[in-house]
Protein backbone atom coordinates (compact mmCIF):
# COMPACT_ATOMS: atom_id res chain seq x y z
CA UNK A 1 0.00 0.00 0.00
CA UNK A 2 1.35 3.22 -1.14
CA UNK A 3 1.54 5.61 1.56
CA UNK A 4 -1.08 8.45 -0.10
CA UNK A 5 -3.30 4.78 0.22
CA UNK A 6 -2.82 4.42 3.66
CA UNK A 7 -3.14 8.11 5.03
CA UNK A 8 -6.57 8.25 2.89
CA UNK A 9 -7.32 5.06 4.69
CA UNK A 10 -6.30 6.34 8.11
CA UNK A 11 -8.62 9.32 7.18
CA UNK A 12 -11.89 7.45 6.65
CA UNK A 13 -11.29 5.84 9.72
CA UNK A 14 -10.78 8.58 11.62
CA UNK A 15 -14.31 10.11 10.12
CA UNK A 16 -16.08 6.98 10.79
CA UNK A 17 -14.42 6.67 14.65
CA UNK A 18 -15.35 10.55 15.03
CA UNK A 19 -19.31 9.81 13.84
CA UNK A 20 -19.37 6.74 15.96
CA UNK A 21 -20.87 6.28 19.69
CA UNK A 22 -20.11 2.90 19.84
CA UNK A 23 -17.00 2.66 22.01
CA UNK A 24 -16.14 -0.58 20.94
CA UNK A 25 -16.23 0.68 17.35
CA UNK A 26 -13.54 2.89 18.51
CA UNK A 27 -11.86 0.78 20.03
CA UNK A 28 -11.74 -1.59 16.26
CA UNK A 29 -10.73 1.10 14.39
CA UNK A 30 -8.16 2.75 16.27
CA UNK A 31 -6.62 -0.63 16.32
CA UNK A 32 -6.66 -1.29 12.79
CA UNK A 33 -5.11 2.25 12.25
CA UNK A 34 -2.03 1.02 14.41
CA UNK A 35 -2.15 -2.24 12.47
CA UNK A 36 -2.64 -0.42 8.93
CA UNK A 37 0.32 2.05 9.85
CA UNK A 38 2.74 -0.74 10.48
CA UNK A 39 2.16 -3.23 8.27
CA UNK A 40 2.40 -0.14 5.08
CA UNK A 41 6.20 -0.46 6.13
CA UNK A 42 6.37 2.84 8.46
CA UNK A 43 7.97 3.47 11.92
CA UNK A 44 7.30 2.62 15.30
CA UNK A 45 5.41 5.17 17.04
CA UNK A 46 5.29 5.66 20.78
CA UNK A 47 4.20 7.72 22.92
CA UNK A 48 5.95 9.85 26.31
CA UNK A 49 4.02 11.43 28.76
CA UNK A 50 6.22 13.40 31.56
CA UNK A 51 6.06 16.42 34.22
CA UNK A 52 8.35 19.18 31.82
CA UNK A 53 8.30 17.21 28.59
CA UNK A 54 11.00 16.41 26.10
CA UNK A 55 13.18 18.81 28.69
CA UNK A 56 12.77 16.16 32.14
CA UNK A 57 14.97 13.43 32.97
CA UNK A 58 12.64 11.09 32.38
CA UNK A 59 11.62 11.85 28.60
CA UNK A 60 15.66 12.77 28.05
CA UNK A 61 16.24 8.76 29.39
CA UNK A 62 13.59 7.46 26.79
CA UNK A 63 15.12 9.47 23.94
CA UNK A 64 18.25 8.05 24.65
CA UNK A 65 16.91 4.04 23.92
CA UNK A 66 15.26 5.22 21.47
CA UNK A 67 18.63 6.93 19.90
CA UNK A 68 20.96 3.80 20.76
CA UNK A 69 17.94 1.02 19.20
CA UNK A 70 17.90 3.17 16.28
CA UNK A 71 21.61 3.15 15.76
CA UNK A 72 21.54 -0.39 16.49
CA UNK A 73 19.18 -0.95 13.11
CA UNK A 74 15.58 -0.14 15.26
CA UNK A 75 13.21 -2.50 15.84
CA UNK A 76 12.60 -5.00 13.51
CA UNK A 77 14.19 -3.23 10.84
CA UNK A 78 11.89 0.44 11.61
CA UNK A 79 12.91 3.26 13.16
CA UNK A 80 11.60 3.86 16.41
CA UNK A 81 9.97 7.37 17.07
CA UNK A 82 8.63 9.04 19.98
CA UNK A 83 5.92 11.64 20.71
CA UNK A 84 6.20 14.07 23.47
CA UNK A 85 3.52 15.45 25.76
CA UNK A 86 4.33 17.72 28.83
CA UNK A 87 2.15 17.11 31.58
CA UNK A 88 2.31 20.81 32.72
CA UNK A 89 0.27 22.64 30.68
CA UNK A 90 -2.60 20.46 31.27
CA UNK A 91 -2.46 20.35 35.25
CA UNK A 92 -2.24 24.39 34.66
CA UNK A 93 -5.12 24.31 32.39
CA UNK A 94 -7.11 22.26 34.98
CA UNK A 95 -6.31 24.57 38.26
CA UNK A 96 -4.69 22.08 40.03
CA UNK A 97 -3.92 24.42 42.37
CA UNK A 98 -6.38 26.27 42.95
CA UNK A 99 -9.05 22.86 42.99
CA UNK A 100 -6.43 21.59 45.90
CA UNK A 101 -7.23 24.43 48.31
CA UNK A 102 -11.11 24.38 47.45
CA UNK A 103 -11.00 20.54 47.73
CA UNK A 104 -11.51 19.66 44.14
CA UNK A 105 -8.13 17.79 43.69
CA UNK A 106 -9.38 14.62 42.46
CA UNK A 107 -11.64 15.89 39.83
CA UNK A 108 -8.85 18.37 38.49
CA UNK A 109 -5.83 15.60 38.82
CA UNK A 110 -8.48 13.48 36.37
CA UNK A 111 -9.80 16.11 34.21
CA UNK A 112 -5.94 17.02 32.73
CA UNK A 113 -5.10 13.65 32.76
CA UNK A 114 -7.98 13.06 30.04
CA UNK A 115 -6.48 16.07 28.45
CA UNK A 116 -3.33 14.01 28.15
CA UNK A 117 -4.06 11.08 26.63
CA UNK A 118 -6.74 12.66 24.24
CA UNK A 119 -3.75 15.21 23.14
CA UNK A 120 -0.98 12.14 22.59
CA UNK A 121 -3.74 10.10 20.73
CA UNK A 122 -4.49 12.84 18.52
CA UNK A 123 -1.87 10.88 16.04
CA UNK A 124 -3.22 7.27 15.20
CA UNK A 125 0.24 5.82 14.86
CA UNK A 126 0.24 5.42 18.32
CA UNK A 127 -0.55 2.37 19.98
CA UNK A 128 1.40 2.42 23.15
CA UNK A 129 2.38 5.13 25.92
CA UNK A 130 5.17 5.30 28.42
CA UNK A 131 5.15 7.57 31.37
CA UNK A 132 2.42 9.80 33.90
CA UNK A 133 4.78 10.97 36.66
CA UNK A 134 1.16 11.18 39.11
CA UNK A 135 1.18 8.77 41.17
CA UNK A 136 -2.39 8.17 40.68
CA UNK A 137 -5.17 10.26 39.78
CA UNK A 138 -3.89 11.46 36.22
CA UNK A 139 -2.78 7.96 35.65
CA UNK A 140 -6.27 6.93 36.36
CA UNK A 141 -8.20 8.64 34.26
CA UNK A 142 -5.59 8.40 31.53
CA UNK A 143 -5.82 4.83 31.64
CA UNK A 144 -9.23 4.60 31.31
CA UNK A 145 -8.82 6.61 27.90
CA UNK A 146 -6.21 4.45 26.78
CA UNK A 147 -7.98 1.28 27.45
CA UNK A 148 -11.30 2.57 25.82
CA UNK A 149 -8.89 3.01 22.64
CA UNK A 150 -7.27 0.19 23.07
CA UNK A 151 -3.54 1.39 23.77
CA UNK A 152 -0.88 -0.11 25.80
CA UNK A 153 0.49 1.75 28.69
CA UNK A 154 3.60 1.21 30.61
CA UNK A 155 3.08 3.26 33.66
CA UNK A 156 6.37 4.28 35.43
CA UNK A 157 4.67 6.88 38.01
CA UNK A 158 1.87 5.18 39.96
CA UNK A 159 1.47 2.53 42.17
CA UNK A 160 -1.57 3.17 42.98
CA UNK A 161 -3.66 0.45 43.48
CA UNK A 162 -6.47 1.59 42.17
CA UNK A 163 -5.17 1.96 38.91
CA UNK A 164 -4.57 -1.77 38.88
CA UNK A 165 -7.76 -2.60 39.72
CA UNK A 166 -9.01 -1.27 36.76
CA UNK A 167 -8.20 -4.29 35.72
CA UNK A 168 -7.06 -3.19 32.07
CA UNK A 169 -5.25 -5.94 30.07
CA UNK A 170 -3.40 -3.18 28.32
CA UNK A 171 -1.82 -1.82 31.69
CA UNK A 172 1.86 -2.89 33.47
CA UNK A 173 3.02 -0.80 36.18
CA UNK A 174 6.77 -0.68 36.16
CA UNK A 175 7.05 0.46 39.53
CA UNK A 176 7.13 -2.11 42.26
CA UNK A 177 3.45 -2.31 44.50
CA UNK A 178 3.20 0.35 47.64
CA UNK A 179 3.17 -2.67 49.84
CA UNK A 180 6.48 -4.23 48.93
CA UNK A 181 7.61 -0.34 49.41
CA UNK A 182 6.15 -0.31 53.07
CA UNK A 183 7.45 -3.44 53.92
CA UNK A 184 10.84 -2.87 53.01
CA UNK A 185 10.81 0.89 55.35
CA UNK A 186 9.74 -1.12 58.08
CA UNK A 187 11.83 -4.25 57.90
CA UNK A 188 14.64 -0.99 58.54
CA UNK A 189 12.90 -0.38 61.45
CA UNK A 190 12.76 -3.82 62.64
CA UNK A 191 16.63 -4.18 62.43
CA UNK A 192 17.00 -0.50 63.97
CA UNK A 193 15.21 -2.10 66.85
CA UNK A 194 12.90 1.21 66.87
CA UNK A 195 9.74 0.18 68.90
CA UNK A 196 8.06 3.26 68.65
CA UNK A 197 7.73 5.85 65.92
CA UNK A 198 5.89 8.41 64.80
CA UNK A 199 4.16 9.50 61.36
CA UNK A 200 4.35 12.75 59.78
CA UNK A 201 2.88 12.32 56.36
CA UNK A 202 1.44 15.26 53.77
CA UNK A 203 -2.41 14.25 53.48
CA UNK A 204 -2.96 13.07 49.85
CA UNK A 205 -5.12 10.22 47.93
CA UNK A 206 -2.00 8.06 47.46
CA UNK A 207 -0.23 9.11 51.18
CA UNK A 208 -3.67 8.25 52.54
CA UNK A 209 -3.04 4.67 51.23
CA UNK A 210 0.35 3.90 52.22
CA UNK A 211 -0.64 5.15 56.00
CA UNK A 212 -3.24 2.27 55.83
CA UNK A 213 -0.66 0.10 54.42
CA UNK A 214 1.98 1.34 57.00
CA UNK A 215 -0.27 0.55 60.13
CA UNK A 216 -1.32 -2.41 59.04
CA UNK A 217 2.30 -3.67 58.85
CA UNK A 218 3.91 -2.22 61.93
CA UNK A 219 0.76 -3.89 63.57
CA UNK A 220 2.36 -7.00 62.53
CA UNK A 221 5.28 -6.25 63.52
CA UNK A 222 4.40 -5.06 66.95
CA UNK A 223 5.85 -1.63 66.26
CA UNK A 224 3.61 1.27 68.55
CA UNK A 225 2.68 4.21 66.00
CA UNK A 226 3.00 6.58 69.05
CA UNK A 227 0.87 9.23 67.16
CA UNK A 228 0.33 10.98 63.82
CA UNK A 229 0.67 14.01 61.79
CA UNK A 230 -0.93 15.09 59.17
CA UNK A 231 -0.01 18.29 56.63
CA UNK A 232 -2.48 19.52 54.43
CA UNK A 233 -1.68 21.88 51.95
CA UNK A 234 1.38 24.66 52.36
CA UNK A 235 1.67 23.29 55.69
CA UNK A 236 4.87 25.89 56.79
CA UNK A 237 3.87 28.71 54.65
CA UNK A 238 0.74 30.36 56.96
CA UNK A 239 1.10 31.86 60.18
CA UNK A 240 -0.65 29.71 61.99
CA UNK A 241 0.51 26.04 60.51
CA UNK A 242 3.93 25.85 62.29
CA UNK A 243 2.57 26.77 66.13
CA UNK A 244 -0.13 23.96 65.19
CA UNK A 245 2.91 21.55 63.91
CA UNK A 246 4.99 22.58 67.07
CA UNK A 247 1.80 21.33 69.35
CA UNK A 248 1.61 18.06 67.35
CA UNK A 249 5.31 17.61 67.58
CA UNK A 250 6.13 18.49 71.23
CA UNK A 251 5.51 14.57 72.08
CA UNK A 252 8.69 13.72 70.23
CA UNK A 253 10.41 15.45 73.30
CA UNK A 254 8.80 13.94 75.99
CA UNK A 255 7.55 10.80 75.10
CA UNK A 256 9.81 7.14 74.36
CA UNK A 257 9.42 7.82 70.45
CA UNK A 258 12.71 6.29 68.68
CA UNK A 259 12.19 7.59 65.02
CA UNK A 260 9.93 9.55 62.64
CA UNK A 261 8.53 7.77 59.52
CA UNK A 262 8.31 11.36 57.02
CA UNK A 263 5.60 10.38 53.76
CA UNK A 264 6.10 13.80 52.27
CA UNK A 265 7.82 15.14 48.50
CA UNK A 266 11.04 16.59 48.97
CA UNK A 267 10.45 20.45 49.62
CA UNK A 268 7.99 19.93 51.95
CA UNK A 269 9.85 17.40 53.68
CA UNK A 270 13.05 19.02 54.46
CA UNK A 271 11.16 22.03 55.88
CA UNK A 272 8.97 19.77 57.95
CA UNK A 273 12.71 17.99 59.32
CA UNK A 274 14.68 21.29 59.59
CA UNK A 275 11.60 22.97 61.59
CA UNK A 276 11.73 19.49 64.07
CA UNK A 277 15.07 20.05 64.48
CA UNK A 278 14.57 23.71 65.29
CA UNK A 279 12.26 22.41 68.07
CA UNK A 280 15.01 20.25 69.75
CA UNK A 281 13.72 17.37 68.11
CA UNK A 282 16.68 14.91 67.48
CA UNK A 283 14.87 11.23 66.57
CA UNK A 284 16.23 9.85 63.23
CA UNK A 285 13.94 10.22 59.97
CA UNK A 286 12.57 7.69 57.72
CA UNK A 287 10.97 8.27 54.22
CA UNK A 288 9.86 6.61 51.29
CA UNK A 289 10.66 6.68 47.17
CA UNK A 290 9.99 10.48 46.98
CA UNK A 291 12.85 11.87 49.51
CA UNK A 292 15.31 9.63 47.53
CA UNK A 293 16.18 13.29 45.29
CA UNK A 294 18.84 15.36 45.72
CA UNK A 295 17.07 18.31 46.39
CA UNK A 296 16.25 17.17 49.56
CA UNK A 297 19.55 15.91 50.34
CA UNK A 298 20.93 19.53 49.86
CA UNK A 299 17.92 20.92 51.56
CA UNK A 300 19.01 19.59 54.90
CA UNK A 301 22.32 19.50 54.71
CA UNK A 302 22.97 20.97 58.26
CA UNK A 303 20.63 18.76 59.93
CA UNK A 304 19.87 15.46 57.85
CA UNK A 305 22.83 13.24 58.65
CA UNK A 306 21.77 9.43 59.03
CA UNK A 307 18.34 10.30 57.59
CA UNK A 308 17.06 6.94 55.75
CA UNK A 309 15.26 6.69 52.80
CA UNK A 310 13.53 3.44 51.26
CA UNK A 311 15.13 3.73 47.43
CA UNK A 312 14.59 2.08 43.86
CA UNK A 313 17.41 2.80 41.66
CA UNK A 314 21.23 1.34 42.44
CA UNK A 315 22.87 4.35 41.10
CA UNK A 316 26.11 3.19 42.30
CA UNK A 317 26.16 0.03 39.86
CA UNK A 318 28.63 -0.06 37.13
CA UNK A 319 25.58 -0.17 34.40
CA UNK A 320 23.94 3.15 36.34
CA UNK A 321 27.16 4.65 36.13
CA UNK A 322 27.75 3.93 32.28
CA UNK A 323 24.16 5.01 31.98
CA UNK A 324 24.85 8.73 34.04
CA UNK A 325 27.78 8.98 31.41
CA UNK A 326 26.09 8.46 28.25
CA UNK A 327 23.01 10.62 29.39
CA UNK A 328 25.90 13.24 31.11
CA UNK A 329 27.45 13.23 27.37
CA UNK A 330 24.03 13.58 25.64
CA UNK A 331 22.26 16.21 28.13
CA UNK A 332 25.11 18.17 29.98
CA UNK A 333 23.27 19.07 33.31
CA UNK A 334 20.31 16.20 33.18
CA UNK A 335 20.48 13.98 36.40
CA UNK A 336 20.63 10.50 36.08
CA UNK A 337 18.57 9.47 38.59
CA UNK A 338 15.84 7.22 38.84
CA UNK A 339 13.63 8.53 36.73
CA UNK A 340 15.80 8.74 34.27
CA UNK A 341 16.50 5.36 34.38
CA UNK A 342 12.83 4.58 34.51
CA UNK A 343 12.34 6.58 30.90
CA UNK A 344 15.46 4.60 29.25
CA UNK A 345 13.94 0.87 31.12
CA UNK A 346 10.72 1.41 29.35
CA UNK A 347 11.23 2.28 26.03
CA UNK A 348 13.89 -0.51 25.76
CA UNK A 349 11.03 -2.75 27.58
CA UNK A 350 8.79 -1.62 25.19
CA UNK A 351 10.84 -2.15 22.25
CA UNK A 352 11.93 -5.93 23.14
CA UNK A 353 8.35 -6.71 23.88
CA UNK A 354 7.33 -5.39 20.22
CA UNK A 355 10.51 -7.25 18.76
CA UNK A 356 9.30 -10.68 20.52
CA UNK A 357 5.52 -10.29 19.46
CA UNK A 358 6.88 -9.42 15.48
CA UNK A 359 4.07 -6.66 15.59
CA UNK A 360 3.07 -3.28 17.40
CA UNK A 361 -0.33 -4.44 17.93
CA UNK A 362 -1.24 -3.35 21.71
CA UNK A 363 -3.12 -7.00 22.35
CA UNK A 364 0.07 -8.65 20.97
CA UNK A 365 2.80 -7.05 22.62
CA UNK A 366 0.82 -7.16 25.79
CA UNK A 367 1.02 -11.13 25.93
CA UNK A 368 4.49 -10.77 25.00
CA UNK A 369 5.08 -9.06 28.20
CA UNK A 370 2.75 -11.84 30.19
CA UNK A 371 4.24 -14.68 28.46
CA UNK A 372 7.22 -14.44 26.37
CA UNK A 373 9.43 -11.95 28.37
CA UNK A 374 9.25 -13.83 32.04
CA UNK A 375 11.92 -11.83 33.10
CA UNK A 376 13.85 -8.57 31.72
CA UNK A 377 16.74 -6.90 33.25
CA UNK A 378 17.45 -2.98 33.12
CA UNK A 379 19.01 -0.32 34.86
CA UNK A 380 16.46 -0.59 37.87
CA UNK A 381 16.74 -4.57 38.12
CA UNK A 382 14.25 -7.13 37.04
CA UNK A 383 10.87 -6.87 35.33
CA UNK A 384 8.50 -9.80 35.83
CA UNK A 385 4.83 -9.35 34.91
CA UNK A 386 3.03 -12.64 36.11
CA UNK A 387 -0.15 -14.18 33.63
CA UNK A 388 -2.68 -11.78 33.96
CA UNK A 389 -0.59 -9.33 36.90
CA UNK A 390 -0.46 -5.50 35.91
CA UNK A 391 2.34 -5.10 38.30
CA UNK A 392 6.19 -5.65 38.50
CA UNK A 393 6.65 -8.16 40.29
CA UNK A 394 10.76 -8.15 39.93
CA UNK A 395 12.56 -4.60 41.05
CA UNK A 396 12.76 -4.43 44.69
CA UNK A 397 13.62 -1.61 47.23
CA UNK A 398 16.47 -0.85 49.20
CA UNK A 399 17.18 1.44 52.01
CA UNK A 400 20.04 4.28 52.14
CA UNK A 401 20.85 6.89 54.70
CA UNK A 402 22.37 10.53 54.29
CA UNK A 403 25.97 10.46 55.38
CA UNK A 404 27.90 13.87 55.82
CA UNK A 405 31.00 13.57 53.16
CA UNK A 406 34.58 15.14 53.67
CA UNK A 407 34.23 17.80 51.95
CA UNK A 408 31.11 18.31 54.37
CA UNK A 409 27.88 17.37 52.09
CA UNK A 410 25.47 14.61 52.45
CA UNK A 411 25.35 11.77 50.35
CA UNK A 412 22.89 8.65 50.21
CA UNK A 413 24.92 5.58 51.20
CA UNK A 414 23.33 2.25 50.59
CA UNK A 415 23.31 0.34 53.77
CA UNK A 416 23.69 -2.79 52.71
CA UNK A 417 27.22 -2.11 51.17
CA UNK A 418 28.24 0.94 52.89
CA UNK A 419 31.79 -0.10 52.62
CA UNK A 420 32.04 -0.44 49.05
CA UNK A 421 29.33 1.34 48.14
CA UNK A 422 31.25 3.39 45.31
CA UNK A 423 32.36 0.32 43.72
CA UNK A 424 29.51 -1.86 43.41
CA UNK A 425 28.96 -3.45 40.22
CA UNK A 426 32.55 -3.61 39.08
Amino acid sequence: MTALRLLLCLAALLALAACSEDPRLQRDLRLAQVRQAFKAGGDIHLGVVWHGGPQSGFASGAQLAADELNAEGGVLGRQLVLHHVDEVPFLAAANVERAQAEGRYRNAMQTAGTAMARAMLEDPRIGAVVGHSDRGETTLSALAHYDAKGVLLLSTGSADARVKWMGSDLYFQLLPSDRRQIERLVREVVDRRWDNVHLVYESTQHNDQLVELLKSELANRNIALAGSTALVGDVLKSSAAPRRLQNSLSELREGAIDAVVLLAPPELGAQVMCYARSLGIAQPFIGTLPLDAPEFAAAVREVGEDTTVISLYRDNAYQARRFAEKLQARYPGRAADKWAALGYDSVRLYAQAVACAETVDPIVVSHSLHFKLPLWFGLLGQYAFRPGEAENAGTGFYAKALRRQTDGSLRFVFLDNPANDATLGQ
